[in-house]
């Protein structure tokens, strides 16, 4: 059985944990990157922002393709404002 970790984090705690439950259930990761950044002030009330209104956002690179043939796929995702993150959604 195939198993995989879908994973956003933007500042390394989600990876880590991402990163142990590969480790305990063998499972491959695959991390989401968005195409903007979301550095600064600026960056974080537009993250909050997206998280309330459950916006997503685009992602580099091809993800999906990744997980095609998964048994299980785990999603991981910090909470933003009581929310996923865009990356996730």
């Amino acid at each position: 059985m195939k198993k995989c970790i879908v994973y956003f984090s933007k500042d390394g705690n989600t990876e880590f944990a991402a990163k142990f439950l590969a480790s305990e259930v063998g499972g491959e990761l695959v991390r989401l990157s968005e195409k903007t950044t979301r550095e600064g002030v600026v960056g974080f009330l537009k993250s909050g922002f997206q998280a309330v209104s459950k916006a997503s956002s685009e992602l580099t690179g091809e993800p999906w393709n990744q997980i095609e043939g998964c048994d299980f796929i785990f999603l991981m995702t910090p909470i933003w404002a009581g929310n996923g993150t865009p990356a996730i959604n």
